[in-house]
């Protein structure tokens, strides 16, 4: 296998660019949602149960994974195993499609976290190889009080970046794309996609294409949270990651927002490449339309 490696990359890490083909082939989509103009809103009325904040966690990542941002600083402090870790801003890559990027010296420690726009909730993703720890995973929460419609359904709409690595190839990279969740309260299933993927890099090369990761079988709990399988997510083209192929991984999140009308998540699966297992971490933000 042939690794090409950018300079100055996303959180500090050898990211592979290859050439890329294009393209999406969509798959897994969910149940009809939204009303009968395509709006994609809550059917009327929105009756709720009352919910309390919440915090859910995906992956390979430490029980305890408290976040606090200091907005006078601009600085994250993650505690990691019960060691505080300050991580600041990346200042060559601040933001990659909507989630701030936050970097401990050294790069120690790496975080991509996105919040809702009410602020009720948010999702990160957590990566770090320092002290011969393998952290990689995803954190949730539900930040403030909030409202879990009781019936009708809903389409969430929002953001998506997933960190791609290989302890055995040494390598990572950074994937962007667009989530789409569905949702049907009365029967308590939620299904979704994650779609227009592509590599984020730097400078002039092209990164490649994905296929669209398929959020499937889930079901949503009495507190708003949800969980269920991933299949898909394949690389498009003539790229070093081309014929890859996946395993079922798990997709989790909660519904968040005063009226349940926002949405955060994460996603593990696994993609393998010529005897190589590369790992997906990702983190969603959605709101309905």
């Amino acid at each position: 296998m042939t690794w090409k490696t950018l300079g100055l990359i996303a959180l500090a890490l050898p990211i592979t660019a290859c050439g890329g083909g294009g393209g999406n082939d969509s798959v897994g989509n969910g149940p009809a949602a939204g009303n009968s103009d395509g709006g994609g809103s809550l059917e009327t009325p929105v009756e709720t149960d009352p919910v309390n904040p919440l915090q859910g966690r995906m992956g390979n990542l430490p029980h305890r994974t408290d976040a606090t941002y200091d907005a006078s600083t601009d600085t994250l402090t993650l505690d990691l195993r019960g060691a505080p870790v300050d991580l600041t801003r990346n200042n060559f890559l601040p933001n990659i499609n909507g989630f701030d990027q936050f970097q401990a010296a050294g790069a120690e420690a790496s975080a991509l976290r996105g919040t809702t726009a009410s602020g009720s909730g948010s999702a990160m993703i957590v990566f770090s190889r320092a002290n011969a720890h393998d952290i990689h995973g995803v954190e949730y929460e539900r930040l403030t009080p909030g409202g879990i419609p009781v019936t009708g359904t809903a389409t969430y709409q929002g953001e998506y970046v997933g960190l791609i690595t290989s302890t055995s190839a040494g390598a990572a990279f950074v994937v962007q794309g667009d989530a789409t969740l569905e949702t049907d309260f009365d029967s308590g299933s939620v299904n979704g996609r994650v779609s227009n993927r592509s590599q984020v890099v730097s400078g002039s090369d092209n990164g490649f294409f994905m296929n669209d990761l398929a959020l499937r079988d889930g079901s949503i709990s009495g507190n708003g949270e949800f969980q269920g399988t991933v299949t898909g997510g394949q690389a498009i083209g003539d790229t070093f990651f081309s014929g890859s192929s996946t395993t079922t991984g798990s997709y989790g999140g909660a519904i968040v927002g005063a009226t349940g009308n926002e949405a955060v998540g994460g996603v593990v699966i696994d993609h393998e490449f010529e005897g190589v297992t590369m790992t997906e971490t990702g983190a969603f933000v959605a709101s309905q339309p």
